[in-house]
């Protein structure tokens, strides 16, 4: 089964120190083990650079651009990435 990744799975399997850090990590483990696939979305990675690039002061994780890239690389090995059809805000609207 195909199983959509939230950005905040992602944006804690990023920080080691956060108390989410092992149940997120964790929990994403233990689908795959089941056999899942587990996939992430252009909304996904949206949401992760802004709030991995956010100073810590604003509630973010301080990474650098470069930082945020890396992370997003390593996302992209470990996960399927499902890109948005070219026409889908279009649809969405007539819909």
């Amino acid at each position: 089964m195909r199983i959509l990744l939230d950005s905040n799975l992602i944006l804690r399997s990023a920080q080691p120190k956060h108390s989410m850090y092992l149940p997120a990590t964790q929990a994403m483990e233990e689908l795959l083990e089941q056999g899942n696939e587990l996939v992430y979305v252009p909304q996904v990675c949206y949401e992760f650079w802004s709030v991995a690039t956010r100073p810590q002061s604003d509630n973010g994780l301080g990474l650098s651009p470069q930082q945020a890239e890396d992370e997003l690389h390593r996302i992209s090995t470990l996960f399927t990435f499902l890109n948005d059809p070219s026409n889908l805000y279009d649809a969405w609207l007539q819909s």
